[in-house]
């Protein structure tokens, strides 16, 4: 096998990885802004009506 053949590959598991370990990224920082908005919308869960609250997102437990 060219020597060139098993670089492109090599360079290609690592664009995989670079990809993969940025979408976990995202998806944490995704569940961070989650936990951010559902605290703040805390307090106007009480003075909401009900057809709306329903809609908010669960509290996180």
């Amino acid at each position: 096998m060219p020597p060139w053949t098993k670089l492109a590959r090599d360079a290609g598991y690592v664009m995989l990885g670079l990809g993969v370990i940025r979408y976990q990224k995202a998806a944490v920082r995704r569940r961070e802004i989650e936990t951010e908005i559902s605290g703040r919308l805390g307090p106007l869960r009480e003075v909401l009506p009900r057809p709306v609250r329903d809609r908010l997102p669960k509290p996180p437990a």
